[in-house]
């Protein structure tokens, strides 16, 4: 049948629109004598039957639709555009002319074919705005809102059924149906009924009736209070979805998630926990989850189209939740939270596994030698001694320190994507680097003239180990031996820790030359060797020997300790 469906087709900017009701429409259809007994009834001690179609009777509006096909399908090749949901018309047309013109000709023939119109209840004039099925259409902003009496009631239900302390499942049924005919015009309504709808069936599956007492839990209470609170602001959906701003791929395995996103390739592993308790499913939905806030990041008022493998996640996610998988449901109430919290859609189609071998990929291969992360006490430590230290330059959702940390590659929770693309001058930050990039990081730090927290392995052969002398502002700090001192998200032990190899030092090292002097001018004073004199032993070639870092002109630096240990 027709419908409110329809609309994202016929519907075009700034149409005219006039709504037509038929009068008795069931009646004005006659029913053949041979057939009028199969539609008696008795009241008291008389028996009647229907000479006419009657209502309540379960074919009777395909048989009026069919009925009207054939007029439809005149009034089409006309070229009318329009809508007829059994004794409901609504036509459509880009000019006041136009819709005039269509008016008058649907209903000359309505009339001529005998049926009757509802004056009352039809709108003529043509307008931008017309209720029509129970909503209100308005073609100037193309969106379908509910009306306010029909508002103002469903309000009230929600506000009797939270009064309750137990309600019949007859009770909490009624008002399920009143939240699902809005999700027409309420874009989060699936959101916000779930747990109802579990209590239903949960009443039903214990009870076996409709009359069976309920009571409504926290969750069931807070959905019906979103209902109470957000229904103004929710009311209003759009006809026609706009185009997609952004096209993601994903993928999980039970290691881990890949996205691709515009040729930006992102993965990251699941934690211990998640990889062992989560079902493959729920993997998927996360691994969504994770593409959707590692692509987004700040961004607002988008349209996103995901591309998965995973049919359960898909419709977990178009569906807004489902009531067969709590889990479920709770990860796509997190994505959808996070999606609406900042002005974002999302859609979601099924894309062939043999299709979608990129972010395949992506989820088993995941390969980063850099990703360790400070034992977390050493870092606590430190922190205390120099921070409050802020936001993590160097890591991702499984290794950073912090709340707020920069990650390499697009991240479902990083603050920004990739630290060299970002002042560091206002920073209070910490840079555990990958080894290769030491060099480019201390650049980094002279050029936006920033102060920073750097660790790095104690390596005087380097090509960056003077210039670390010289950007040093703080008495560097030797950090402890452990041989858990640098573990991966698995928690695997760096190998070169575990054999007392790696020695760490960290660094409070600033682009600012004014810092540096400050620092140099407190240090003791070098004596060199004075010429024909025997040389003193090299005291710099193992880092830490007698506490020496290294000499700055003609200035010792000595390494500190990490206290309290």
């Amino acid at each position: 049948m027709e419908g409110l469906h329809l609309l994202k087709q016929l519907v075009q900017n700034k149409d005219y629109m006039i709504k037509i009701d038929l009068k008795d429409a069931y009646f004005s259809v006659p029913m053949s004598k041979q057939h009028r007994r199969f539609l008696m009834f008795t009241w008291g001690e008389e028996l009647y039957q229907f000479t006419c179609l009657p209502f309540g009777l379960a074919p009777a509006p395909l048989l009026f639709t069919k009925l009207l096909k054939p007029v439809v399908s005149l009034l089409r090749r006309l070229g009318l555009r329009m809508i007829i949901y059994l004794d409901d018309i609504i036509v459509l047309n880009q000019t006041q002319e136009g819709i005039l013109r269509d008016r008058d000709s649907v209903l000359w023939l309505l009339q001529n074919l005998g049926f009757v119109i509802n004056w009352e209840k039809s709108v003529l004039q043509p307008s931008h705005t017309m209720e029509y099925l129970g909503f209100v259409i308005n073609s100037l902003e193309l969106k379908l809102s509910l009306p306010e009496t029909k508002m103002n009631h469903l309000v009230q239900s929600c506000r009797d059924l939270i009064q309750q302390q137990v309600s019949s499942v007859r009770t909490i049924a009624k008002v399920i149906g009143k939240l699902t005919s809005s999700m027409q015009a309420v874009f989060p309504a699936p959101l916000h009924y779930r747990h109802l709808q579990r209590l239903q069936i949960n009443g039903l599956l214990t009870g076996k009736s409709y009359e069976t007492m309920a009571s409504l839990d926290q969750n069931c209470r807070n959905d019906l209070q979103c209902w109470i609170d957000q229904i103004s602001i929710w009311n209003g959906r759009a006809i026609i979805a706009p185009a997609p701003d952004l096209v993601i791929t994903t993928d999980a395995s039970m290691r881990g998630w890949g996205a691709v996103c515009q040729g930006v390739h992102t993965r990251g592993l699941w934690t211990p926990q998640a990889a062992t308790s989560l079902h493959i499913n729920a993997l998927e939905l996360k691994a969504a989850f994770c593409a959707v806030r590692a692509f987004i990041a700040k961004k607002t008022q988008l349209h996103v189209h995901l591309r998965m493998d995973n049919k359960t996640a898909i419709t977990y996610i178009l569906k807004m939740g489902g009531t067969r998988s709590p889990i479920l449901l709770r990860i796509a109430q997190e994505l959808w939270d996070y999606a609406l919290q900042n002005q974002i859609s999302l859609t979601a189609e099924y894309l062939l596994g043999e299709s979608n071998h990129e972010a395949d990929w992506e989820s088993r291969h995941y390969q980063d030698p850099s990703d360790w992360k400070l034992n977390p006490h050493v870092f606590q430590t430190l922190n205390t001694q120099w921070g409050p230290l802020e936001i993590d330059l160097f890591a991702n959702r499984l290794n950073t320190q912090m709340k707020s940390f920069v990650s390499w590659f697009p991240d479902p929770f990083a603050t920004a994507t990739d630290a060299f693309q970002i002042p560091w001058s206002d920073l209070k930050g910490y840079c555990f680097p990958p080894f290769s990039l030491i060099c480019r990081c201390l650049a980094k730090v002279r050029k936006n003239m920033a102060t920073i927290v750097m660790v790095t392995p104690a390596w005087p052969r380097q090509a960056w180990y003077p210039v670390l002398l010289e950007m040093s502002c703080r008495q560097p700090i030797l950090l402890p031996p452990l041989k858990d001192l640098l573990t991966s998200p698995r928690q695997q032990v760096h190998p070169l820790a575990q054999q007392g190899s790696l020695q760490l030092a960290a660094w409070m090292v600033s682009g600012k030359p004014y810092l540096q002097k400050e620092f140099q001018n407190k240090l003791p004073s070098y004596l060199a060797p004075t010429p024909g004199a025997k040389a003193l032993q090299p005291l710099t070639i193992v880092p830490g020997h007698s506490g020496v870092t290294g000499v700055l002109k003609d200035k010792l630096i000595h390494f500190a300790p990490l206290c309290p240990l």
